[in-house]
């Protein structure tokens, strides 16, 4: 078999196998007890973003221990998931039986969650709900449609603005790039976990109680929005000679970055969804906020990335130096404002 098709073949089955988030959010909502999920989708979302923070240099890190080699390297990874799915087996099939968290642990219970809990299971018991009948009842609620809209925006925003870092910090300084290696670039990205990994996890102890939803998520996207810009603004303002200087600026900059995207507040968007919709209905909705997701990130990518390149080398743009390293943060601002309007 032609090597590209056998990569392309396998790519697809991986991508079919990792689509948790079609039943990993609902399992995550219906394992924990009532007043516990917000801050299960945290804890979750600090492990998921832990993977891709620390994964890439643990890779990297494998891989020259394996002397470059990626038959062995790939060896290591499967067998990391194999144990994975033997401890998760353990756990939730030998080790739990349904009900048995609510005799064992003895936690206080929202007593109006539960009421919604019994009416919504008494509605859905019937039928298991598709993602088109799930997709017509979120068209229909305002409230829905306007949370599923930022998630659609601001996850593609979000997947967008990685890349766009990644290419404009490791671009060489004569194109107007920060000119910075990769292994200083991995060092900062693994640093930037810290402060995001302490901001998921105290998030839950005042949102809700002392600020709203809609102002805490407000607020990361013009934090956000702020940072974008000051990317580039720090090659206009910093000297290729202090580079210890300014690689420190980077550090601030990418740590306000990743402290306000979407990873911050999507246990909430993902709470919020499911808490308000039948629980026959959170399958099909979490698969259809992952979908969204995705086609937003490959919308945005091919419409932000390409032209990213064109604004650094294009000559239309190099008349405008140094400004035309702006184009594509601008664009992505743009695109965080308009959806600031959906939240309340």
């Amino acid at each position: 078999m032609n090597t590209v098709l056998t990569i392309i073949i396998l790519r697809f089955l991986t991508a079919c196998c990792s689509n948790l988030n079609t039943v990993g959010k609902d399992f995550v909502f219906d394992f924990a007890r009532p007043d516990y999920r917000l801050f299960a989708f945290s804890v979750k979302n600090v492990f998921s973003v832990a993977c891709s923070f620390v994964g890439p240099l643990l890779g990297l890190l494998l891989y020259r221990y394996n002397n470059n080699d990626l038959s062995i390297t790939m060896l290591y990874i499967s067998g990391l998931y194999l144990i994975g799915l033997v401890l998760f087996v353990i756990v939730f099939y030998f080790d739990f039986k349904e009900g048995e968290y609510v005799s064992v642990v003895q936690l206080p219970v929202n007593q109006e969650d539960n009421k919604k809990e019994t009416s919504e299971g008494a509605v859905s018991t019937n039928k298991q709900k598709g993602i088109m009948d799930v997709f017509r009842q979120i068209m229909a609620n305002s409230q829905l449609r306007s949370v599923v809209i930022v998630y659609f925006v601001t996850n593609g925003i979000y997947k967008t603005q990685v890349l766009i870092a990644i290419l404009f910090i490791q671009t060489p300084w004569n194109d107007g790039g920060l000119g910075i290696n990769a292994d200083t670039l991995v060092i900062i990205n693994l640093l930037t976990y810290i402060p995001v990994a302490i901001m998921i996890l105290i998030s839950p102890f005042f949102v809700p109680k002392r600020m709203g939803y809609s102002s805490y998520i407000g607020i990361l996207i013009a934090i956000l929005g702020f940072s974008l810009l000051a990317l580039p603004f720090i090659r206009m303002t910093v000297s290729q000679n202090s580079e210890f200087g300014y690689v420190w600026l980077v550090f601030l900059i990418q740590s306000l970055i990743n402290c306000s995207t979407p990873k911050m507040y999507s246990p909430f968007l993902n709470f919020l969804l499911n808490k308000n919709i039948e629980r026959k209905s959170r399958t099909a909705l979490n698969s259809i906020t992952f979908l969204l997701s995705n086609i937003s990130a490959v919308i945005i990518i091919l419409l932000i990335v390409p032209l990213f390149s064109i604004s650094i080398y294009s000559p239309m743009f190099q008349s405008i130096r140094p400004f035309n390293k702006f184009v594509c943060f601008i664009l992505m601002d743009v695109l965080l404002i308009a959806t600031i309007s959906f939240i309340r």
